[in-house]
């Protein structure tokens, strides 16, 4: 999903062919979410047949013609509700936090919040799991290890997301899409 949330949203910026979108996005996240053309065209495909994104045939002389998509109102809308949708299930994947975090100017502050608890929520269940764990390792030191390790790495991403609830009220953003044009 959080392709399909991208996607919109590189377009909304402005028109782009496939491949442009699909090195923008590594590019931006420094290769940490890979976009593949499995991924990538089906969605776009998804989106025109739905009529959220429009497709053009652009023609160039002396080189093979591209496909560049833009995004329609029906998109617009669609990236706004795709970004705000955060089912528990969504908050144990890392990516489909990061992105909508990436794009919360685009959301209310409630919206904010849903997103930033549920996450919240997954990851004190885990370190809960995780410290559980942590006392079958008892003479074991790259299981120490690696316990110290991942209670370190879900404690650093609580003292994160804390701070990003106090920048909420502090941030004038939290307009949603439909203020954006």
């Amino acid at each position: 999903m959080y392709i399909d949330i991208l996607l919109l949203h590189h377009l909304m910026i402005k028109p782009k062919h496939g491949y442009e979108v699909k090195k923008q996005l590594e590019r931006l996240f420094a290769d940490t979410i890979r976009v593949n053309n499995n991924m990538l065209y089906p969605s776009l495909r998804k989106f025109e047949q739905i009529g959220a994104i429009t497709k053009e045939v652009d023609t160039r002389p002396g080189k093979p013609s591209r496909h560049m998509y833009a995004i329609a109102e029906l998109g617009k809308k669609m990236f706004h509700k795709l970004l705000r949708e955060f089912p528990p299930e969504f908050a144990a994947h890392e990516n489909e936090f990061i992105v909508r975090v990436s794009l919360f100017e685009y959301l209310q502050i409630p919206e904010q919040e849903a997103i930033l608890n549920a996450r919240t929520d997954y990851l004190r269940s885990q370190l809960e799991i995780i410290t559980q764990g942590q006392s079958l390792t008892e003479g074991k030191p790259f299981a120490i290890s690696t316990f110290q390790f991942l209670i370190k790495k879900l404690r650093d991403e609580l003292n994160w997301i804390e701070t990003l609830n106090d920048q909420l009220y502090s941030y004038k953003g939290g307009n949603s899409i439909e203020n954006k044009g």
